[in-house]
């Protein structure tokens, strides 16, 4: 219950008790001094956050000064469980305290977050309630973030948030209205844009705070992205897998755009994505497991582990020659910032022997900056992976899956190795690869201005208004309109006739005519 519960600097307006010092995001919410006699409670209006070094978890409470007011006593309290049975209520009118509290009463009104919203960056759940703004001189960045933006933080935020209140172990009864104490429907998430998506935030020049876009806690433009985890999970479905058979638990990330122009396979399109995205699939315990790559070893494995084979060494170690492998790896998206024009990133060595390069091609819509760091990623995985391992492990090590990350000590030092095939008999045969966590961890590329047609405006809109119920008018072979031919009776009727029509197609507001020309 740490989510932003107040006004948000993305709009230019204050948060209540959002100082420079900023707050920890694991504490409970906590109530000032208002009451509101509505149906529901707007948490934006009513509830703040406590420093936590003075949280109090039970009972009790400490003195709180606000905004030149009086002091008042904040209660720490839990807004859900036991239905708030320690807020204290006091009225301040005209900004003096009240000596008896409100008649307010614990359970007697559902909850509804007026503001669900995590920034689009780098670890953002560690405090959503920050936003970067670098005009701003309240612009933080999230704990231990590091600036990136991260559009899968964000989604993977608000689906906790509403499975969590959506499950019913979590949402306890209220005992004076029987509902629920958090009322998920009317749950807001922070904050769609009415502005068009991608002239906004694109267009600079028309908007100034377009820039505070890519980090922020817009949905616009990210809403309609799928995650990759239900993608996959889709494609396998539509192969016909039994739900009970696939876990995608183990993928993370956001596809905004995939386009299928081709009659493929599942198992195809699933292919061109973990390429993409850089996982794998394993079969084991009858269940198909995805699994991203970059996980930490499982596991320590010495020479001393391992079966020696009938023939043959016990260890066999390759490394790839040079030449076999990419200088450079070219991939062509699609901007999802743009009319999803083609774009090409690219990834380059400079010190090797080598002047290969190699061109791929996705049909995937994902931005530049985005689609550079995974094609580092692809080739950094190509030259980490060229040195490889062939060995075999006893029965014992039955836990280990394909996937499977372990610490192989060699030499005095420590190599971790990604098994890539395992084959069991008397014996589990294993192929493996070398991998470097570092190159799952690589920050996005250069930021890349989107270029978008805009639309030709020969002049200022002039706007006419036709007094039809007056003079009456009627329509003419070409579309127009004629003021002034025909009976008058005819033109009245074929007013009121075009007059109805109009009034379906716009409605003019009292107030809204300021500034029109005659």
């Amino acid at each position: 219950m740490s989510a932003a519960a107040g006004l948000h600097g993305d709009h230019r307006r204050r948060m209540l008790g959002h100082e420079p010092a900023e707050l920890r995001p694991c504490q409970l919410l906590a109530k000032p001094d208002l009451s509101i006699a509505r149906r529901a409670v707007h948490l934006e209006n009513v509830l703040c956050q406590i420093d936590p070094d003075y949280r109090i978890l039970v009972h009790g409470c400490r003195p709180f000064s606000l905004g030149g007011c009086t002091t008042i006593i904040l209660a720490q309290r839990d807004a859900v469980e036991g239905g708030g049975n320690h807020p204290i209520h006091y009225d301040r009118p005209s900004g003096v305290e009240s000596g008896t509290p409100t008649a307010w009463a614990p359970e007697s009104k559902p909850i509804w977050f007026t503001e669900l919203g995590c920034p689009a960056i780098d670890r953002g759940t560690n405090q959503p309630n920050v936003f970067f703004d670098p005009k701003s001189s309240e612009s933080f960045l999230p704990y231990f973030s590091r600036g990136w933006r991260d559009d899968a933080i964000q989604r993977a935020y608000l689906k906790a948030t509403y499975l969590w209140w959506g499950d019913a172990t979590n949402n306890p009864l209220s005992s004076v209205y029987g509902g629920r104490m958090v009322h998920v429907r009317e749950c807001a998430a922070w904050t769609w844009d009415a502005r068009p998506y991608p002239f906004f935030p694109a267009l600079t020049d028309v908007w100034t705070d377009g820039g505070n876009w890519r980090l922020g806690h817009w949905l616009t433009g990210r809403l309609g992205a799928v995650s990759l985890a239900a993608l996959v999970r889709h494609l396998c479905l539509r192969a016909g897998l039994p739900e009970n058979r696939i876990d995608v638990t183990g993928l993370w990330g956001a596809v905004e755009g995939y386009a299928i122009g081709a009659l493929e396979s599942p198992r195809a399109l699933i292919t061109t994505l973990a390429r993409h995205f850089g996982f794998d699939a394993v079969e084991t315990e009858g269940v198909i497991r995805f699994v991203m790559r970059g996980r930490a070893a499982v596991a320590t494995v010495s020479p001393d582990d391992l079966v020696a084979p009938r023939e043959g060494d016990v260890l066999e170690l390759t490394r790839g020659q040079e030449t076999e492998l990419p200088q450079a790896l070219k991939w062509q998206v699609a901007r999802a910032d743009e009319d999803y024009e083609a774009a090409q990133v690219e990834a380059r060595r400079i010190t090797v022997d080598t002047t290969r390069i190699a061109s791929e091609s996705f049909p995937i819509a994902v931005p530049p900056e985005e689609a550079e760091r995974r094609c580092c990623r692809a080739l950094m995985e190509a030259w980490t992976g060229r040195e490889s391992a062939v060995f075999r492990l006893p029965p014992s090590r039955l836990a280990l899956d394909p996937a499977d990350v372990v610490s192989f000590v060699h030499d005095g030092r420590a190599v971790p190795l990604r098994f890539i095939s395992i084959a069991d008999a008397d014996a589990r045969g294993i192929e493996a690869v070398r991998q470097e966590r570092e190159a799952y961890d690589l920050p996005p590329g250069a930021l890349r201005p989107s270029a978008l047609s805009q639309a030709v405006v020969f002049g200022a809109p002039e706007a006419v208004l036709l007094d039809l119920a007056e003079h009456g008018a009627q329509l003419v072979d070409d579309g127009g309109l004629d003021l002034g031919r025909g009976d008058p009776a005819d033109r009245a009727g074929s007013g009121a006739m075009l007059q109805h029509r109009l009034a379906d197609i716009v409605t003019v507001e009292p107030g809204a005519l300021a500034g029109v020309r005659r």
